[in-house]
């Protein structure tokens, strides 16, 4: 496996490639490998990084990487892949006309990135078909802002987060999603005793575990309760006016669309209405609030809809441009704001400017083409379909899987097979969307690539490259420029180095603006490459009038509309497009697990972020697993028109009855027969374009499975999946197998597929084909093989623990062999391997244990903090079961 090669033997200064929060990190190179820690510099983190952001220098390995470039199952040279592509490009172009063709983006690549793709298409290929997999996170909050402020403007800044007194997450787990802007919040609640923290969200998730008020609503009812707070604010005097009278259009209408009653809202919303007045009277009294809303309330059929009654509320209140205050939409990648700024969405040009005559002028007059696009292109769903309909004939992804992210996974998967051309432009050479290019050109990866991102908050930080590209990677700038040299348009795309596509990107911001556009980096207009190189992170606008950024907008009340005044827009709730019911229907919610990062192609190879969740799983209330005789560790096929997909069943009554819930991480890479996004609906918000993700009707069974396999192996180890669910992941020190057997495994088979070892230990039920095989090899544990009639599920963790260990005594010896392993629960702390049980047994030594002890005694929650609500979780229910015991 090749080595890396770091480029500098320095601290090199970058930032971390997983969500918006945009962290800043430190890179080191340690003898041929490389140290990540946080950069205690950065506005964004402080220092501090979560599990995903600490794991990254074990994500950089040649392992599965895509190192040359192939054509039609041949790996070539760059020179004969590059000109395939842009032949393919000019005969559709020439035969079909320029909307034949079009670009698939990522927020995962860098503002440079997508500045090229954009300007290629847009500009001179003449089509506005360029979208992104940004569309699936954030485009309903970019349609909601741009209806009420006349721009995508986020309004806050980060450090709003810890100067409000109400902190309101709606259709967000920000404890997993966002730990680092989660811990902001709980530490900035512990120093302000008048800071409250709401949760909106139909699961209890580990952050609404935390939560001072959690509103359980119903899937899909978010705009009625905040058409309810904007009523309720009329009733009781708490409105505004004189920011209404001066500052907003529309008010009357928006009011007049809004339910008079608490119980018309409490009703709809399926909650109490003293929980519901508790929320009301909190934000009427607050001096401060925030409304932080997420892919809860984004991915939804009305997405727009919500975002703008949350939106209204806080025009209504005054209560945005000031400390601590706003409608805060948090981004879901590292780089869709960057993304939206230089033109990635297909229904916008560039620079934050529209098609609109005034936007196409200036555009063209600036990239001096005279084939630039007159009108919005095809959003995601819709370039999909296209290509289902043979509209489109070459299709270029760019660093994203949408065979994964895309809803309804199985159909996706065949407009994929059947696309005339599909170019693929990745970092890793298999995922299931590469399985079906004609092309795969390989990209660079985070620690290679070069450039600037833009995090939630509007903070500019730069990515910076400290290893050599492996192999022939290439960056994803120059990869697009030299098709577009080969199309003919070599003069525009003379880039050499990412700082020169950085600063046309500046100059573009601010041609012609004069205040007139949001989007404004003009002070950037002529960065030298020694300034690019040294730039520190920093909040757009950045121009003449801010020449060292801006941390909060609108704080003049001016707005970006033609008379300068907010919009408010009237709002008719409207409820998810589901499937017919029947009595045993379930509503299927998803989301991001903790340690992973959505479809796991660089978080899996960091092997502990793998162990905690080591199997894909649906969570359902206990009471709906009773009606529907599933049992805790069953094997659930879960269904609807669509597709189905299997799923180990997890049962907690923090699901809502009716509802169940799995992570969108699993795909084919490492679960046979699991793909959450098979079920999930080809609907979208009829503004936006975002699919409606969170809310699909399904039914679920348990599935009758004659044996289990489960196996820990340091080797390798190739199954015959027969169709059947299985799982193959990368644990500590080597590699973890699932699988569910249609029929019984003989031992011989069984020994069969693995190694020779010096000695074996033994458990076997009697008169059954039911054992428990460990091999060792001087004194350490090879693996530890399980082939059983009941669900392994509770003894996974357990065996994982020992395998992990290595080490083999007398007393582990003793337990292998033994009839059962003791069940220790799942892994809480994955930095430091702290288990369930750990805390469990802890507690019990000491009962009146506090959170802070756990972390000083048994190291968990104490590094990167994600893992603190579940900490908390448990010491609340230990807490909980005491007291019962007490009153017995």
């Amino acid at each position: 496996m090749p080595k890396l090669k770091p480029l500098a033997s320095e601290t090199i200064k970058s930032t971390c490639p997983y969500c918006g929060v945009g962290c800043g990190v430190l890179a080191k190179p340690v003898n041929d490998s490389v140290s990540v820690q946080g950069d205690a510099e950065h506005p964004a983190n402080a220092g501090k990084l979560c599990i995903k952001g600490s794991q990254l220098s074990s994500t950089l390995t040649s392992h599965g990487r895509l190192q040359a470039p192939v054509v039609e199952n041949q790996q070539t040279s760059w020179t004969q892949a590059l000109d395939y592509v842009a032949e393919k490009f000019r005969q559709s172009i020439e035969q079909y006309g320029p909307d034949s063709v079009a670009f698939y983006l990522s927020g995962q690549i860098l503002s440079e990135d997508y500045y090229v793709a954009n300007k290629l298409m847009k500009g001179f290929i003449g089509s506005a078909n360029v979208d992104t997999n940004s569309r699936l996170c954030m485009s309903s909050a970019v349609a909601a802002y741009k209806r009420a402020f006349g721009s995508d403007t986020v309004p806050n800044s980060y450090d709003d987060l810890e100067e409000t007194d109400l902190m309101i997450l709606i259709g967000s787990n920000a404890a997993w999603t966002h730990p680092i802007l989660y811990q902001r919040m709980r530490a900035a609640q512990k120093k302000n005793p008048h800071y409250k923290m709401v949760v909106i969200d139909p699961k209890r998730s580990a952050t609404a575990g935390e939560a001072d008020l959690h509103l359980a609503i119903k899937p899909g009812t978010d705009a009625m309760l905040y058409n309810g707070l904007l009523a309720y604010l009329a009733r009781v005097g708490k409105l505004d006016q004189t920011f209404i009278n001066q500052h907003t259009n529309n008010f009357e209408q928006a009011l007049e669309a809004c339910p008079q009653t608490l119980t018309e809202v409490a009703l709809f919303c399926g909650i109490s209405e003293n929980k519901l007045r508790q929320f009301y009277d909190w934000f009427a009294n607050a001096k401060r609030s925030i409304s932080f809303y997420s892919m809860g309330i984004n991915q939804s059929n009305s997405g727009t809809d919500k975002c703008n009654a949350i939106i209204n509320v806080h025009l209504a209140s005054g209560q945005i441009g000031k400390p601590g205050c706003g409608p805060y939409s948090i981004t879901g990648q590292p780089n869709a704001m960057g993304g939206r700024e230089v033109g990635g969405l297909a229904n916008t040009l560039a620079a934050h400017m529209e098609f609109d005559a005034t936007g196409i002028d200036k555009v063209s007059r600036f990239w001096r083409s005279n084939n630039i696009a007159k009108a919005p292109g095809l959003k995601a769903l819709d370039m999909f379909e296209a290509v289902e309909q043979d509209k489109i004939k070459v299709l270029w992804v760019i660093g994203t899987n949408p065979a994964v992210s895309l809803p309804d996974s199985d159909r996706i998967k065949r407009i994929l097979q059947q696309c005339e051309c599909l170019i693929v432009s990745d970092c890793m050479a298999e995922t299931d969307t590469t399985q079906y290019a004609d092309v795969l050109l390989p990209a660079t990866g985070w620690g290679e690539k070069n450039g600037t991102v833009t995090n939630a908050d509007r903070t500019i930080s730069r990515q910076r490259g400290f290893i050599q590209p492996l192999g022939q990677a290439r960056h994803d700038w120059w990869i697009i420029s030299e098709v577009a040299k080969r199309l003919g348009y070599g003069d525009a795309f003379q880039y050499e180095h990412a700082y020169e596509i950085f600063r046309e990107h500046a100059q573009l911001s601010g041609f012609e603006n004069n205040g007139s556009r949001d989007f404004d980096i003009s002070a950037f207009s002529n960065i030298t490459q020694q300034q690019y190189d040294s730039l520190k992170p920093i909040q757009w606008p950045v121009n003449e009038t801010y020449p060292s950024g801006k941390a909060r907008m609108f704080d003049d009340q001016q707005f970006f509309t033609a008379d300068k005044k907010a919009n408010f827009i009237a709002i008719t709730p409207k409820l998810p497009e589901l499937n017919a019911a029947d009595k045993n229907s379930l509503i299927l919610n998803n989301g991001r697990g903790r340690d992973q990062w959505h479809t796991m192609t660089r978080t899996s190879a960091a092997k502990k972020l793998n162990s905690h969740e080591l199997y894909p799983s649906v969570l359902i209330n206990p009471l709906d697993a009773k009606k529907l005789s599933i049992m805790a560790n069953d094997l659930v096929k879960i269904a609807n028109k669509n597709s189905n997909t299997l799923a180990i069943a997890k049962l907690s009554t923090s699901q809502s009855p009716g509802e169940c819930y799995m992570s969108i991480h699993w795909n084919q890479q490492f679960a046979n027969k699991t793909k959450a996004n098979n079920l999930t609906q080809f609907i979208a918000d009829p503004v936006s374009g975002q699919p409606q993700y969170k809310q699909n009707r399904v039914q679920a069974q348990a599935v009758t499975t004659k044996r289990w396999l489960a196996l820990f192996s340091q080797q390798a180890i190739s199954l015959n999946h027969n169709d059947n669910f299985s799982v193959s992941i990368e644990v500590n020190r080597g590699y973890f197998y699932l699988q569910a057997l249609s029929e019984s495994m003989l031992e011989s088979e069984c020994l069969s597929l693995l190694p020779n070892v010096e000695k074996q230990l033994q458990y076997r039920r009697p008169n059954q084909d039911e054992y428990r095989i460990t091999g060792i090899v001087d004194s350490q544990i090879d693996y530890i093989v399980s082939v059983s009639e009941q669900s392994p599920i509770p003894a996974l963790d357990a065996l994982m623990r020992m395998f992990e260990q290595g080490q083999c005594n007398s007393e582990l010896e003793n337990e292998l062999m033994s009839k059962s392993i003791d069940v220790i629960g799942q892994r809480v702390c994955s930095c430091f391997n702290v288990y369930h049980s750990d805390i469990s047994d802890y507690l019990k030594q000491h009962p009146e244990a506090s959170q802070s002890e756990l972390q000083r005694e048994l190291r968990c929650g104490s590094n990167c903090g994600s893992c603190r609500p579940e900490i908390a979780d448990i010491v609340s229910h230990w807490q909980a079961d005491v007291k019962v015991a007490e009153n017995l």
